[in-house]
């Protein structure tokens, strides 16, 4: 990651490649819909900002207001968390591919396939679980939908983009 490299990385992926454009001051409002075993719960209007970035393994990293942890390396996006020892940890989240398989861990929790494919010039990324987010590149991430693999309380998690700002 860097480790033995003297010089600062700054890939911010909107400066570099264009497709996930994280910039301070950045924001994406989303409508957020939860559902329990097929049962609507609640919807509501979320706003996700940039609200600063911060040096992490030589790398400029992303800090959301939702508290996600973004850095860029080339094509590939990267998220921080915290292992339950309480040290940082990262993990590839997003990459650009027409067509591939990686493991991917959330949280820290749990290793899982994730891939990749193009629809409609998006990124679409779905899992063993069916949840997906389709990234827009340009844009960012349009659409969520997170559903757990517990399979007698299924929670399902939708996001939809409704409107952006990016500097």
């Amino acid at each position: 990651m860097g480790a033995c490299s003297t010089s600062k990385k700054t890939l911010s992926v909107s400066s570099e490649t264009n497709w996930f454009p994280l910039e301070m001051g950045n924001y994406w409002v989303y409508t957020d819909s939860i559902w329990k075993n097929d049962v609507f719960i609640k919807a509501s209007v979320d706003t996700i900002r940039v609200i600063k970035i911060f040096d992490y393994n030589e790398f400029d990293a992303f800090l959301l207001s939702n508290k996600t942890i973004f850095y860029a390396k080339g094509d590939s996006i990267y998220q921080i968390h915290k292992e339950e020892s309480g040290r940082d940890e990262s993990s590839l989240a997003y990459y650009r591919s027409d067509r591939s398989s990686f493991q991917c861990s959330i949280d820290g929790d749990r290793i899982f396939q994730r891939t990749v494919s193009r629809s409609n010039g998006n990124y679409l990324y779905t899992d063993e679980c069916e949840s997906t987010t389709i990234i827009e590149p340009m844009v960012g991430i349009r659409e969520t939908i997170f559903q757990n693999c517990n399979v007698t309380n299924i929670v399902k998690r939708k996001r939809n983009l409704i409107s952006y700002q990016l500097k």
